[in-house]
């Protein structure tokens, strides 16, 4: 475990750069777990097992959700999901809701290491999902030459690391998942051009609130012209300082584009919120920093 994790992201000075490189294998690996069953779901698959996955206890492995109640299957389970599968590229859309799923679109975006969408490798779609089902929308090809036989000079070379964000759209228009990867063309898992990026300008703002009923709406945006990698968000109580656990977060550790905004939700117990709250925003390999105070 601990080489995986020295390999696919680089040594650690320390065990607290281990521990946020360790919860990003964390995370990739239980979403992928769910991802393989969806993958093949009702054909050699009908359920999924895991054993040991509620630590007491802080942990580095096997956890559905961890000590801090931080999420890696959430995304995978969502009703509705779209999904890219690391062994052949295929982007499926599962449909696990009892209700079929006509006229949605499929996209997907390519970008480089800097943040620059690369559209040569990208593809949209048009897709129905019957309900309770699967269906593959397209297949991703990083191969240029494979696409236009001979590579033409305006297609700009990917970044041996570089990012897939996938989208799924209904007939109206509205966004009803959205996911995001991680890949290296050139040495699979190979994620070390992670610790690269620069610190990016990220800042939050309250979208709306009620703090009686213990939600928070929270708008985090990326001002750079870089990529803001796994973005973690933590709230912590103005007057105790301590963390305001459990809460219920719609998203975390989210990459952001630059100039991309994303609201996150948040609920708790109002009794948490009592004194106000402050957003804590770490980007990967950089310093955890205050960057919203919310009265109650």
């Amino acid at each position: 475990y601990k080489n995986s994790v020295n390999t696919q992201y680089g040594e650690s000075s320390g065990l607290e750069e281990f521990c946020e490189k360790a919860q990003m294998l964390n995370i990739e690996v239980m979403k992928g777990m769910y991802e393989a069953w969806n993958d093949k779901m009702w054909n050699d698959a009908a359920g999924l097992l895991i054993w040991m996955s509620h630590p007491a206890y802080p942990s580095f492995v096997w956890q559905t959700y961890d000590y801090y109640y931080d999420w890696g299957a959430k995304k995978a389970c969502e009703p509705l999901h779209i999904q890219w599968n690391a062994s052949n590229n295929n982007i499926k859309v599962i449909n696990t809701t009892a209700k079929d799923l006509k006229g949605a679109i499929a996209k997907a975006a390519i970008y480089n290491l800097n943040g620059k969408e690369v559209p040569a490798y990208g593809q949209t779609k048009q897709v129905d999902v019957a309900a309770s089902n699967i269906a593959e929308a397209f297949s991703l090809n990083f191969n240029p030459f494979e696409i236009y036989g001979e590579k033409p000079k305006e297609i700009e070379e990917l970044t041996p690391l570089h990012f897939i964000k996938l989208e799924l759209i209904d007939a109206k228009g509205n966004l009803i998942s959205e996911n995001f990867y991680w890949r290296n063309g050139v040495r699979d898992l190979d994620y070390t051009l992670l610790n690269t990026l620069p610190e990016v300008a990220l800042s939050c703002r309250l979208v709306d609130k009620s703090m009686s009923d213990g939600k928070i709406n929270i708008a985090v945006k990326n001002n750079s012209g870089t990529v803001a990698f796994a973005n973690r968000v933590r709230l912590v109580n103005k007057a105790t300082q301590k963390r305001i656990l459990p809460i219920i977060m719609s998203d975390n550790y989210v990459t952001l584009m630059p100039g991309e905004e994303k609201v996150i939700t948040m609920e708790a117990t109002p009794e948490l919120l009592k004194g106000g709250v402050s957003v804590l925003v770490k980007q990967y390999g950089k310093a955890e920093k205050n960057k919203l105070d919310i009265a109650d």
